[in-house]
């Protein structure tokens, strides 16, 4: 032992280096990333069917509006008008015309492309020219077969949305069929 000087000895104690990390580890971003697949996994067949529904309910409420103009420009012009839909390439296309006439191609109003019409279509088949009508007369009324158009998607035939003509003063209703319910219903 050596002698000490009279003065207290201090001991220097360094303190140990922290390692300096900056970002994740491969570990963690692993994780983040399976974490997020799955969340992707879980939400993405909801999304389509939530995408499919709002598409049906567009391409419904388009044919419900075409109805409701072609009753209006019945009454308004004291003429008879019909509303006809038909799908030609895979598109829904619709148009309004005078019951004399056939619509012109640029009469056609095309439909969304994931849109059909529906086995369940109830609204009078016209095979020569191929579409569907629905015709009123110049009091606004339903000349001739009282029906349904019902739209379904092409990657989800059980999700329906239809439009009921139900009287024939001319009354319209919207009706929807979803994919849980009763295969045997119909759009109602």
């Amino acid at each position: 032992m050596k002698a000490s000087s009279g003065k207290p000895s201090i001991l220097l104690i360094q303190p140990i280096k922290k390692r300096e990390s900056h970002g994740f580890t491969l570990l963690e971003v692993s994780v983040a990333l399976g974490v997020i697949g799955i969340l992707f996994a879980i939400a993405t067949p909801a999304w389509s069917s939530l995408l499919n529904k709002q598409r049906l309910n567009t391409a419904r409420n388009e044919a419900f509006q075409a109805m409701r103009t072609a009753q209006h420009k019945a009454k308004l012009q004291h003429v008879d008008w019909q509303v006809s839909f038909r799908e030609v390439n895979g598109l829904v296309q619709w148009a309004i015309h005078p019951d004399s006439t056939l619509p012109s191609t640029s009469l056609w109003h095309s439909l969304d492309s994931n849109v059909r019409i529906d086995q369940g279509t109830t609204l009078y088949f016209d095979g020569t020219n191929n579409i569907y009508r629905l015709r009123f007369t110049h009091l606004g009324r339903v000349s001739g077969q009282l029906g349904r158009i019902t739209f379904s998607s092409k990657t989800d035939s059980q999700t329906k949305r239809c439009v009921i003509v139900s009287t024939l003063l001319g009354t319209m209703r919207e009706g929807e069929k979803s994919a849980g319910e009763n295969s045997d219903k119909l759009c109602n």
